[in-house]
């Protein structure tokens, strides 16, 4: 896969009261974008973790926060074991509105102790509790993190509400014929304003995004669905087959059909419930442990 490829989590993106929690073995991901926030715990072993070009590591014991619309990549060099949980924003939504437009120096700290056995009980494992004990454990970790992290101003402060807005209306609406004049006159901005944000806020133009957008739409109706290849690409919003197929093939080194049956196996491992334990990534395949 190239490694200019980001990947755009769709489903971490819009549902509104959602909260994903996956278990992983030797972690790796390639970079990924996504509008909720994400929490990751490590339990035994240690992770490497790219945000925003910034390199991190996790180690035993310690939470890391990536917060929403950060560029984020995993890697693990010898062995780890993590929790990762990706939430709607509506659980820390005070604390995501003030954090928009800043960055911690370092996104890794330490729970102090009754935090962290508020997360192992509540969140770690079993079934999730009601929202209100949910929001409270996440917003303590969220408190943990800014006594421990200080920030930096990661953009003009004025520009992150315009991009959260042209990125709400771009996943909304990818299926449709967009372009970067259509979108700016949506949101109420100079069609070079918005391209200048573009490039400082993701560091890719639209069309590059727009494609983002699509890929990862497709990718995920690829292992989640038995829709069709000509049916995903049209609900995707690429214009024809043989356009979606190259997209695909100079992105994922791979044609949609192709990467539906060598991925298969991992069309669970992206969202999985409880009951379907623990998830191992052996030579970057996820296999679903059963209980």
């Amino acid at each position: 896969m190239k490694d200019r490829l980001i990947i755009y989590q769709t489903e971490n993106s819009t549902t509104q009261t959602d909260i994903d929690r996956r278990y992983y073995l030797n972690f790796c991901f390639e970079k990924n974008i996504h509008a909720h926030p994400e929490f990751i715990y490590v339990t035994n072993g240690e992770v490497e973790i790219d945000i925003d070009g910034s390199q991190m590591t996790i180690g035993e014991d310690q939470f890391c926060i990536v917060l929403p619309w950060q560029i984020h990549s995993f890697y693990t060099p010898k062995y780890s074991r993590i929790v990762v949980l990706v939430v709607s924003s509506y659980y820390v939504d005070n604390f995501v509105k003030n954090l928009a437009g800043w960055r911690g120096k370092n996104q890794v700290f330490r729970a102090e102790a009754p935090i962290r056995d508020m997360f192992l009980k509540y969140l770690y494992e079993g079934p999730f509790p009601d929202e209100y004990i949910i929001s409270a454990t996440l917003l303590s970790l969220c408190h943990c993190f800014l006594q421990q992290c200080p920030l930096d101003q990661a953009l003009d402060g004025k520009k992150v509400p315009i991009m959260l807005n042209v990125m709400d209306y771009i996943t909304k609406n990818h299926a449709a014929k967009l372009s970067l004049r259509t979108v700016s006159n949506v949101v109420g901005y100079s069609y070079s304003h918005i391209s200048h944000l573009f490039s400082d806020f993701v560091g890719m133009s639209f069309p590059q995004f727009l494609n983002m957008t699509r890929l990862g739409h497709a990718r995920y109706q690829l292992l989640h669905t038995g829709h069709s290849v000509t049916d995903i690409c049209f609900e995707s919003g690429f214009p024809s087959t043989r356009c979606f197929n190259r997209v695909f093939r100079d992105n994922f080194g791979m044609s949609p059909t192709e990467y539906r049956f060598h991925y298969s196996i991992q069309k669970d491992a992206e969202k999985i419930s409880i009951d379907e334990g623990m998830v191992q990534l052996d030579s970057g395949i996820p296999v679903i442990l059963k209980k």
